[in-house]
């Protein structure tokens, strides 16, 4: 079952049904919160909808595309935004603007060296 607001709804008035004496109100609203914020935080944003801050790498899929490709919106020839693909050595290759449906923000690096 995939989360959506109905399953909120449908989870908080049954917890509250049950008053379960480990939640109170404030426990029950923080976990649904929490569930909220990172399904928000974790889907695919549609160009349409918005772009992403410029020279921030974000996550991004293509038309046709199998994979994501980590790509970031720049500044190209002739003052153009672009999306740039940026690689070790200094290359850099632009990709066709029309092609990219979806993006979503890079996950945070874990905070412990490997």
């Amino acid at each position: 079952m995939k989360y959506s607001k109905e399953l909120h709804d449908r989870i908080e008035q049954n917890l509250r049904m049950f008053d379960f004496p480990r939640f109170d109100d404030g426990d029950i609203e923080a976990l649904l919160d929490e569930i909220a914020r990172l399904n928000a935080e974790r889907r695919w944003i549609p160009v349409s909808e918005r772009l992403p801050e410029m020279y921030h790498p974000v996550l991004t899929m293509a038309k046709k595309a199998k994979y994501p490709r980590v790509l970031s919106r720049e500044k190209g020839a002739d003052d153009i935004w672009v999306w740039a693909l940026r690689q070790l050595g200094g290359y850099v290759a632009y990709i066709g603007e029309k092609n990219i449906t979806h993006w979503m923000p890079l996950p945070e690096p874990p905070e412990s060296e490997v």
